[in-house]
Parts: C-alpha cells; structure tokens; sequence
C-alpha cells in the first residue's frame, strides 16, 4: 500500500500553493516526490526525486533530478551529511531535544538554512512542515525538500 501527501509553499498572506507531491510506497520503502504542477516537471512525467530505504541496511539512495546522492551518517550519528553542486549540507537533530521529528539543515560553518518538523506543535496531522530561514532562491528548493524527507524517513525507520 501507498500514501500521498502534499507539500504546499505558504505564502506571506497565509495561501497555501501546492508544490510538491510526494508518493510513497511502504512495501518497497519508496518515496517520490513530483511537482505538484505538472506544466513545471522537466522532463514531462520525472520525479524531483526518488528516495530509497534499504530494508537490510541504514543506506539511504536518493535521486534528485537525475543525479545520484549519497545521504552519509555525520561523525556524532545525529544527522546526516549531503554533498551537493560542491557545497556541504547537514540535516541534524535539534541539539536542546535530540528529537527526530525536528531536524534542522545547516552549512558546513553550522548556519542554519531550514527546519524539517515532523508534527508541528498544536497540529494533530501530520503534516510536512518546512520552515525556511534563508531566501528560497539562495537554495534548491528540490535539495531541501528531498534530503530532508530522505533523512526524516531514515529516522523514522530507525527508530521503530
């Protein structure tokens, strides 16, 4: 069996624009995440990505726009480290609650860029909340969406 859930970008005014639809298939521990707009998707009918759980193992494979990624434990096991068009991202658990349903995405010089909540405070769904810190055009949207589903997914298999 599958779910699908969408991710909506909120604007200032409080609209809610759906960007990002994310398909996933628990048999095959399988996430992908589409636009939400089809005119937007290059190539037509191409996932943004394709994340993959390794059922024997903690790898994680992940395809962002045809490129492959590795998703790597950091040196203290409390996030994961992701290279990117040269530059080094981090999606890391909060250091105050060492929770897993909040990780933070952070530079190499441990800026933060983002925050991925699992289950936002005085919200009973479960819904995907990203939070962005920095302009949407200083990062890759896709990257940030991507690696943070794929490193909230690690967690949430880890921790069963």
């Amino acid at each position: 069996g599958g779910t699908q859930r969408t991710i909506y970008r909120v604007d200032q005014s409080g609209r809610q624009i759906p960007m990002w639809t994310v398909n996933e298939n628990n048999e095959e521990g399988v996430l992908a995440v589409v636009s939400a707009d089809p005119r937007v998707q290059v190539p037509a009918g191409s996932a943004v990505g394709i994340i993959k759980y390794h059922t024997l193992s903690s790898k994680t494979q992940i395809t962002l726009c045809g490129s492959n990624l590795s998703l790597g434990l950091t040196d203290y096991s409390h996030g994961h480290e992701v290279n990117f068009n040269g530059y080094n991202y981090r999606w890391v658990m909060s250091k105050n609650t060492m929770s897993t349903n909040t990780l933070c995405l952070k530079t190499d010089g441990d800026r933060l860029l983002a925050r991925w909540s699992g289950k936002p405070e005085g919200r009973g769904d479960s819904s995907l909340i990203f939070e962005l810190f920095v302009p949407p055009q200083t990062l890759d949207m896709d990257l940030l969406v991507v690696t943070g589903l794929a490193s909230a997914g690690y967690w949430k298999k880890a921790n069963k």
